[in-house]
């Protein structure tokens, strides 16, 4: 292991000549009439060759990025040129003056009004002191073989997941330097994801999401003011809205080891009368698991229409997902860990039942409605406002063997002169919950000036949650479904942010993010435990952030951030702890250095992240294997992150990316009353670090191989070695072919064998009365793709 973390760092040393290429689309266009002026002259910087713009005044470059300068030509109009700075792929709109006619300080450009405005408001721009990754469609579809999102971003920076199943289908998680996802702000086209309450994230209730993504955003740190709940840890901005303006179809197949299989049909119109696109997925994944019956059944679905005007965009998607997982939640101990790792004890209560009952799953569904409306006025402002309705419902199913009938509200049985007060059953616990709300932003944009943004939104969440007997061996007063206990969480979140980038140099830009942010929450009724649950709670929120960027030149930039983030307890903190859980306050420090070249990139990113109260992990599970958290009074990450890559000439490109932490509590007292002190943060690895080579041997052959290593990790906060996972290395090698035919655009083969040197892996687990169980992950397994484009 410390060979591979040497051999992380040794890389990076290496890395010393490079970045990749960015592309720049623009469209040239006579500033009075819009008429497209097709047929100019485009040059860049001092290449002597020029491009020339297409009949509709198009053109594409592929550039370097950074700063640029850029100069047009046009018979009867006057010259253009302009210092452009692009650092990711960019649209832009150049405006000409007939000749004679320019004002002398009028940009001659501005970004084109597309669906970008819509998430422009929760993501950090390239110029901010940000820390933040943006993964392109490309990449994403390249990595798309079916398994939940965080397996696809497993790549980025200071990323740990795991899955439940073992093979990355059905229930994943991930962690974000050491955060789990109830911490991790996410956000599908800037509309808060993270649930109302456990404020968790169920990816497994979006299927195949991947398949209908265009980018995503992820912000390490507290990142910029976003909707929904905090970031902690980072924020994820999923973003599914784009322009097609060409008719597509795609027929996406994937088989693999256990059973796997994933099906997704994508069909888009194009733009119709230069105005109207319709685009559409179906998808349907399934898999028996790694793990034994952790089978997976998948559907879903994504409709999205949207109008384009000259300056109005309004777009109304609707997605919907379906689930049906065989739980696998439970783990194993260490005993069966070495002599059975893919045993599962689901279905028989724990041992109590010999043959697993069938229908053991967790079944749940949720639908998803946005409306997005977007204006620009003039040149400089844009409004966008959305609507969303999310309805969610659902249940899991259990097994339970010689349960007391008064814990379930139910009366003894009397049998001649027999009471009986214990009965096999199986119950079911619902999930019936609403969630609405409006987000809402005003834009305003001056080039290498000011970027100036005010937003914010509401949104309440209403859930029920109940449980019902669906078959008992003795029922006594029941009927079937009948309800043992039902209570309800209701919950308002508000926020309102205004933050802004200027430039007060022409290399030094100022960064400032204020946001407001008030939470009440409710809950009531009868727990599943017979007990009264009442809480009624009030917080309100001031998160400042501020930072610093300077552009040394085009290649070398240096920022610093301060961020202040605050957080609300989650239901299940208030239901599984004795004392009153607080809310918490983290201070974020951040500093960097990036470097970009023609063939190099390199980021080099300092984080200092202390907390007050923090609700850390304490290793255990409450009933239906959800995390169970308790306060800190003082406790701390801090760490370096490096990230870089190197194109080979055209051969090969490297990409490394390694992580060293430090995350510890200052002093806690556990629930047995013995304090402890300097202890480790759980499930915070001090090592996370990964290396990927591609190679190209002929054009669009890809040929990868993908490294991923994790350093120890404690299942609970009191640093004891027989309480941890043991640090892992895991290598997946890749191939991809596209050939290119009639009446089939592409036709694409992808192949991936996974942990193809057959390591035992071990990336989750937990604490149960002091008993550690873990969640193994599959040994060797493969997948094959075959996608076409039509």
């Amino acid at each position: 292991m410390k060979k591979c973390f040497t051999l992380s760092f040794f890389t990076f040393i290496l890395l010393v000549n490079a970045v990749a290429q960015v592309q720049l689309s623009g469209k040239i266009v006579d500033v009075n009439t819009k008429k497209a002026l097709s047929n100019s002259t485009i040059y860049i910087d001092t290449e002597k060759t020029p491009t020339f713009s297409l009949n509709d005044g198009s053109f594409k470059l592929e550039l370097e990025s950074g700063e640029h300068t850029i100069t047009i030509n046009k018979k009867d109009y006057d010259p253009l040129t302009q210092k452009i700075s692009i650092n990711n792929d960019a649209v832009i709109l150049f405006e000409m003056y007939p000749e004679g006619t320019s004002p002398e300080d009028e940009s001659i450009y501005k970004s084109l009004f597309t669906d970008e405005v819509i998430v422009k408001a929760v993501r950090a721009k390239k110029d901010e002191p940000i820390v933040n990754t943006k993964i392109d469609k490309e990449e994403i579809a390249k990595e798309n073989f079916g398994k939940d999102l965080p397996y696809l971003l497993e790549k980025q920076p200071s990323v740990v997941v795991a899955s439940d199943a073992g093979n990355g289908v059905g229930y994943t998680t991930m962690r974000i330097r050491g955060t789990d996802m109830s911490r991790i702000n996410f956000t599908v086209n800037g509309i808060p994801y993270n649930d109302g309450e456990s404020q968790g994230v169920f990816l497994v209730d979006m299927p195949d999401i991947a398949s209908s993504l265009n980018d995503i955003q992820i912000q390490r740190g507290v990142g910029t003011s976003t909707n929904g709940a905090s970031a902690f840890g980072a924020s994820v901005n999923l973003n599914t809205n784009t322009k097609n303006e060409k008719a597509y179809a795609e027929v996406n197949n994937a088989v693999g080891s256990f059973g796997t299989v994933k099906n997704t049909l994508k069909l888009g119109t194009g733009l119709i009368n230069k105005h109207f696109t319709f685009d559409g997925r179906a998808s349907h994944l399934m898999s028996n698991g790694y793990i034994d019956r952790a089978s997976t059944k998948l559907w879903s679905y994504y409709l999205s229409g949207a109008y384009y005007g000259k300056s109005t965009i309004i777009r109304f998607n609707h997605f919907s997902g379906k689930e049906r997982t065989y739980q696998a939640w439970n783990g194993v101990d260490s005993a069966t860990l070495a002599t059975n790792r893919t045993f599962n004890i689901s279905g028989t209560d724990w041992g109590y039942k010999t043959e697993p009952y069938k229908d053991e799953v967790d079944d749940y569904k949720q639908d998803h409605y946005q409306l997005f409306f977007s204006q620009q006025f003039k040149t400089n402002w844009t409004a966008n406002i959305a609507l969303f309705y999310t309805k969610g419902k659902g249940y899991f199913e259990q097994y339970k063997v010689q349960s007391s009938l008064a814990d379930y509200n139910l009366a003894d049985v009397i049998i001649g002169n027999d009471t009986i007060s214990e009965t096999d059953l199986v119950r079911r616990r619902w999930l019936d919950n609403y969630f609405w709300g409006t987000t809402f932003s005003l834009n305003y944009t001056k080039i290498k000036k000011l970027d100036f943004t005010f937003g914010g939104a509401w949104n309440q969440y209403d859930g029920d949650h109940y449980g019902e007997i669906i078959w008992a061996q003795y029922a006594g007063n029941g009927d079937i479904y009948h309800k043992y206990y039902d209570n309800n969480g209701l919950k308002t979140d508000f926020n309102i942010y205004a933050k802004a980038s200027y430039f007060i140099t022409k290399k030094l830009l100022a960064f400032a993010d204020l946001q407001y942010r008030n939470v009440a929450y409710n809950v009531s009724g009868i727990d599943n435990d017979q007990r009264y649950l009442f809480e009624d709670v009030d917080y309100h929120f001031f998160n400042p952030k501020f930072g610093l960027s300077y552009f040394i030149n085009s290649k070398h930039t240096v920022f610093a951030s301060f961020a202040m983030a605050s957080r609300e307890p989650t239901r299940n903190d208030f239901i599984d702890n004795i004392q009153q859980p607080k809310a918490e306050t983290l201070y974020d420090l951040e500093a960097g250095y990036k470097y970009k070249s023609k063939n190099l990139y390199f980021n080099a990113n300092y984080y200092y992240m202390h907390y007050k109260n923090q609700l850390v992990l304490t290793g255990e599970l409450n009933d239906v294997g959800n995390t169970v958290r308790a306060n800190v009074d003082k406790s701390f990450r801090t760490g370096i992150e490096l990230v870089g890559g190197v194109n080979i000439m055209k051969y090969a490109s490297l990409d490394a990316n390694v992580t060293w932490s430090v995350n510890e509590i200052k002093s806690f007292t556990d629930e047995n009353a013995v304090v402890h002190d300097k202890t480790k943060i759980s499930y915070s690895p001090q090592w996370i670090g990964g290396v990927n080579l591609e190679i190209f041997p002929a054009k669009d052959f890809t040929i990868g191989f993908y490294n991923k290593m994790v350093g120890k990790q404690f299942l609970d906060n009191t640093t004891n070695n027989r309480l941890s996972l043991k640090r892992y290395y895991r290598s997946d090698f890749g191939l991809q072919y596209t050939v290119h035919t009639k009446p089939v655009k592409d036709i694409s083969f992808l192949f991936r064998l996974n942990n193809f040197t057959n390591r035992k892996i071990v990336s989750n687990g937990y604490v149960y009365y002091g008993t550690p169980y873990y969640f193994p992950q599959a040994t060797i397994n493969f997948m094959f793709g075959l996608n076409l484009k039509f």
